[in-house]
């Protein structure tokens, strides 16, 4: 019993901990009337966006859907959340609130400076980075098929769009077209995931039924290795067995 206690403390601990990182700035100091009014700026910015689908919106949901699945897998698997009753009800609420929390204080251009105002290698790793971690939800942390192929839907739509804007401020500014080559690798990657979702998920429990057949494989032959070292040993000492 104390030790549900103390892995309980410890799971409210590290939710405590992720909670306060990544809503900092949020936390400092901030009166209930705030608070409310800066949710209110947020909900309101987004739901009034003069362009819905503008690289700048797209740019916003696809960073906190990306924060909310590195949350939603942690807190997942946390003790403390694990319910039969509502499933994985809890994590999502939880993990939504710190998503929103961290981002009533984000500035507005933070994500365009980012995405927009970075060379070829900053659009690599931009690109990079979020396809590791939709595949990641896709193949391990989903169950589903119809959530990870919205999914990759929003992310083919994003980097088109995204494409879409550096083709043209590129043309008018001359810059290199090297630069629009990830964004293109990324549509194409995204494209081939949704394609094929299925197929990579099968590939993936065959390699993992195949790691778990070589280790048990292994375990055995260790067992039966250790069962004849015993019995030499018996026999060295004249002691025999039926």
């Amino acid at each position: 019993m104390k030790k549900e206690n103390v892995k309980k403390l410890s799971e409210f601990s590290l939710l405590s901990l992720l909670t306060t990182i990544f809503s900092f700035n949020f936390v400092s100091a901030l009166t209930g009337r705030e608070i409310t009014l800066k949710t209110s700026e947020l909900i309101t910015e987004t739901l009034n966006s003069t362009i819905f689908l503008s690289t700048e919106s797209l740019s916003k949901y696809l960073l906190g859907f990306l924060l909310w699945i590195i949350i939603f897998s942690i807190v997942k698997k946390l003790e403390l959340f694990k319910s039969e009753r509502f499933g994985t009800l809890l994590p999502t609420i939880v993990s939504l609130i710190i998503v929103i929390l961290s981002f009533i204080y984000l500035p507005d251009n933070f994500v365009q400076a980012i995405v927009l105002q970075y060379g070829a290698m900053g659009a690599a790793i931009l690109t990079i980075i979020p396809f590791i971690i939709l595949l990641y939800f896709s193949l391990s942390v989903s169950k589903g098929l119809l959530l990870p192929r919205i999914i990759w839907i929003f992310y083919v739509v994003y980097y088109f769009a995204l494409f879409a804007y550096k083709i043209v401020s590129n043309f008018e500014e001359k810059i290199l077209i090297s630069e629009n080559i990830p964004y293109a690798a990324a549509i194409l990657a995204g494209v081939f995931v949704f394609i094929f979702l299925k197929d990579l998920r099968k590939w993936l429990f065959k390699g993992q039924l195949s790691d778990q057949l070589t280790s048990a494989k292994q375990d055995v032959a260790v067992r039966a290795a250790g069962r004849d070292i015993e019995r030499d040993e018996a026999k060295s000492r004249g002691i025999t067995g039926k």
